[in-house]
Order: C-alpha cells, then structure tokens, then sequence
C-alpha cells in the first residue's frame, strides 16, 4: 500500500526526480526523505517517503527539493520555513536535547504561523492547522524517521514551498533569521520586520 502511494505521488510530482534547476532567491537544492500529505483542514492522510540517492551510510537521503534555506551555526539557531528537520518540524527529540526541539518546534511554528496571516494562503494555514493539533494529535510517526531528516508538506497536489507568495516571504525573512542574537521567534515578530520592510519601502 505504502509502495503504491509513494509511486503515484511521484508520477504526479516527476520534478521530484532531481531537477532544481531554476531554485529561487535563499532557496537551495534539499534532500527531503519524507511529505507530510495533509487536506485543506490540515489533517494528515499520510506520511511519504521519498527515495534518492544512498548517503554514506547506506540510508536512502530522499529526493532533491528547492526549499527555504538558512545558513546556520552556533546554537541559537532558526528554523527554515515548512521545510526542516523533523526536531524542528515536529520537535522529534534527541535523547539529550527534549528542551531544545521544543524551542526549535515552537520557533518554527511561529514562522509558518507569520507566513500564513501574511500570505493568506491556504495551504499555509492547513501545514498551520496541522502544527496546532500536534500536541493532542494521534500522530503515527514512520518507525524510521529520525530528528535529523528533513521533513516538509504537500496540500492537496501541491508543496507550500513551490507557491509564490510563500517564496516572496522567505525571500523577505530570511535575512533577517540571518541576524545576530535574534530572539526567540514569535509570529507577531516576525510580521513586525514585514511590516517594518512594507514602511521603508513606502518612504523611499
């Protein structure tokens, strides 16, 4: 059953082959080894795998997406938006670090949060949706999904990632996640740097 979803995803999706070309300003090539396929209320049908090239260590690294990309060091690190590591999408802990993927998690929820009463789009608010039931949700993980591997969403027939206005506000986010000491991400923050970018660019 599980075979059969993922080859018909990807005979809907055969962009998912590999080819990036093309990848959109603070965007970059990603392997994504698992969708979240979610309806327009943000319930989940079901989890894709995606399958790629073999990393190092013989585990199959998923599909190459563009998706939101932020360079990262150190440990006040932000989340990128609806694609992340499953500590940050779903705060899927290490077994050192519970404290640490909540911050993450909640951080990313807030930036998708900002990005959909930004947007208004409705794709966007379902991965939202999606996000605010997590905690009581009933959630089924994949046995083999891990902290590390990137996760992101589809909605209906489409990825939030591709969507224009969603890469529009990535684009005019990211520098700022870039930032020194930004504090702890919280949406009406983050719609306050957009806000303030919307007034300078009335000004000048």
């Amino acid at each position: 059953m599980l075979l059969q979803r993922l080859k018909e995803y990807q005979d809907r999706h055969p962009e998912t082959t590999g080819d990036t070309s093309g990848v959109p300003p603070e965007y970059k090539a990603q392997a994504i080894p698992w969708v979240i396929h979610l309806d327009l209320t943000g319930e989940v049908a079901h989890f894709i795998r995606t399958t790629g090239q073999i990393s190092r260590s013989g585990r199959d690294a998923g599909r190459q997406f563009a998706a939101p990309f932020l360079r990262r060091s150190g440990t006040n690190v932000k989340p990128q938006l609806l694609a992340d590591k499953a500590e940050f999408v779903l705060g899927l802990a290490a077994e050192d670090a519970p404290q640490r993927a909540a911050r993450r998690h909640a951080e990313f929820v807030a930036l998708v949060e900002a990005c959909s009463a930004e947007t208004g789009d409705s794709r966007v608010r379902a991965a939202f949706n999606f996000l605010q039931a997590l905690p009581n949700a009933r959630l089924q993980l994949p046995p083999d999904l891990m902290p590390s591997d990137f996760v992101t969403f589809q909605v209906g027939e489409e990825r939030p990632i591709d969507v224009q206005p969603v890469r529009e506000f990535w684009a005019n986010t990211a520098p700022r996640l870039r930032e020194r000491a930004v504090p702890q991400l919280t949406s009406e923050l983050v719609l306050s740097w957009r806000n303030a970018t919307a007034e300078t660019a009335i000004a000048t």
